[in-house]
């Protein structure tokens, strides 16, 4: 049958596959190429986390739950707390990932993350601390990939966000000289920047928004812009080489990249809108 003749195709000449659908301006899943997939966001799914979202961009699935912990606070910010993201990346969610140690794309989109906090000012950390100097807050975003199928960072920041603005942080009580009691009245982690990642992939001149897995395998290069809630550019990253699926073959020219800021403005505010209702 024909299509099986396209899964052989596919299977012995994928580069070639996927030239024929650019040239005629569509990619195998039916998708202009600057056309992102379906996304949802739902808050609030783990009920023994302070904060929680559940995030879906096509077949792929990410959650975020945060916990928090008791800690000393930082020794150079002791009016601060702690803000400590991880990403996972099961062999349940991949056949590329493998088990034993964090992968290296895992490695790197926890780095990601942990560096957005820092020069992006996602939160407020002065609102972790207890007392001063003595006990602060430390909150654990752990970050879960459920199923990968592309732009897996994309979709890790928008849940991390997400699940920032769902949390509510316990009030506590008067200390004695011991920890602080914690009271059942929460409040809310008012966010000081709203950063949200759209990511493009690049082949053969062309430019593809929201990669899938099979796509990832076959471009020769990527970015992933981040834009915040005011339209204001919070960064521009990379994947770093040896990422699977990554390489640094194609660099991105200023029109290309001009042209990808425009395109990750507009998707920012659909994902900001998207997140606004599912907060509400």
């Amino acid at each position: 049958t024909m299509a099986a003749a396209a899964e052989t195709f596919k299977a012995l000449h994928p580069r070639e596959y996927l030239h024929r659908f650019l040239e005629a301006k569509t990619r195998p899943d039916g998708r202009e190429l600057t056309s992102f997939r379906k996304t949802s966001t739902n808050m609030g799914s783990i009920g023994t986390a302070i904060g929680s979202c559940l995030v879906r961009i096509g077949d792929t699935s990410v959650i975020c739950g945060i916990q928090a912990e008791y800690s000393d606070p930082p020794i150079s910010k002791p009016n601060s707390g702690w803000l400590v993201p991880n990403v996972t990346l099961s062999p349940m969610c991949s056949p590329t990932i493998r088990p034993g140690p964090p992968s290296l794309q895992a490695q790197v989109l926890t780095d990601f993350l942990v560096k957005l906090c820092d020069s992006c000012g996602v939160l407020d950390l002065e609102q972790l601390n207890i007392i001063p100097g003595k006990l602060s807050w430390v909150l654990y975003a752990d970050i879960i990939c459920i199923n990968s199928n592309g732009n897996v960072t994309d979709a890790c920041l928008l849940a991390f966000v997400g699940a920032l603005m769902n949390a509510r942080l316990p009030l506590t009580g008067e200390s004695d000289g011991g920890l602080p009691e914690v009271l059942a009245s929460t409040r809310p982690l008012p966010l000081l920047r709203t950063p949200l990642a759209v990511s493009f992939g690049l082949f053969e001149h062309n430019v593809l928004a929201d990669t899938t897995a099979e796509e990832e395998a076959l471009i020769e290069g990527s970015v992933t812009i981040v834009i915040d809630e005011t339209g204001q550019l919070c960064g521009v990253h990379t994947p770093t080489p040896g990422l699977v699926g990554f390489t640094t073959k194609a660099t991105v020219s200023p029109p290309v990249l001009k042209d990808c800021m425009a395109r990750a403005r507009q998707r920012s505010h659909e994902l900001l809108a998207l997140l606004n209702k599912a907060s509400q």
